[in-house]
């Protein structure tokens, strides 16, 4: 996959994927920092800091470097809140990690289509949706944790293929269903 055709195909999973924007950050706890994110839905994690689901250590262990900017998390339009890392070797990305909190109850239930395979899939223990991406090679895992809300953690490698990002996907997802707080 060139270098433009990869960009392309990056670009046309955001809408498949709730426009993933990458474009939201980090909240604080400090009083004094930014104020509390506004709420999205009513679930358990309405307000709650997407870049905190994956574990610090988690991300220093595999390397990962955050790819949103420093500030509280941006609500998308279809009230969706992420938090993205990249991960670097020999100083390009090969792959790109999006952890996202969903407060909408159509998501993902998305009928299976040319553009990903749905299974029924476990991370940690956890019921899940998975969608593997077949027009980019890109794993994605969703799970429930309110009646109207999910967490979606997205893998989209750069260099390695689908295979790869959904063994990374493996991984990450994991970490964060075991970070979720107690009774999510």
């Amino acid at each position: 996959m060139t270098t433009r055709t990869a960009r392309t195909a990056l670009a046309a999973l955001a809408a498949p994927a709730l426009a993933l924007a990458l474009a939201a950050g980090c909240s604080t706890e400090d009083p004094s920092g930014p104020p509390q994110p506004t709420p999205i839905g009513d679930g358990p994690l309405a307000t709650a800091d997407p870049c905190g689901l994956l574990p610090a250590s988690a991300v220093s262990t595999a390397g990962l470097e955050r790819s949103t900017p420093d500030a509280v998390p941006n609500t998308h339009p279809s009230n969706f809140r992420d938090c993205g890392w990249r991960h670097n070797t020999d100083g390009k990305t090969d792959y790109q990690l999006t952890v996202g909190i969903i407060a909408d109850p159509a998501y993902p239930r998305i009928p299976e289509g040319d553009t990903f395979v749905v299974d029924q899939y476990k991370s940690a223990g956890r019921d899940g949706t998975r969608l593997k991406y077949t027009e980019v090679d890109g794993c994605q895992f969703v799970t429930d944790t309110g009646p109207q809300e999910r967490v979606m953690i997205l893998v989209v490698a750069l260099t390695g293929g689908v295979d790869q990002a959904c063994g990374l996907l493996e991984k990450h997802a994991a970490e964060v269903v075991r970070a979720l707080p107690g009774g999510v």
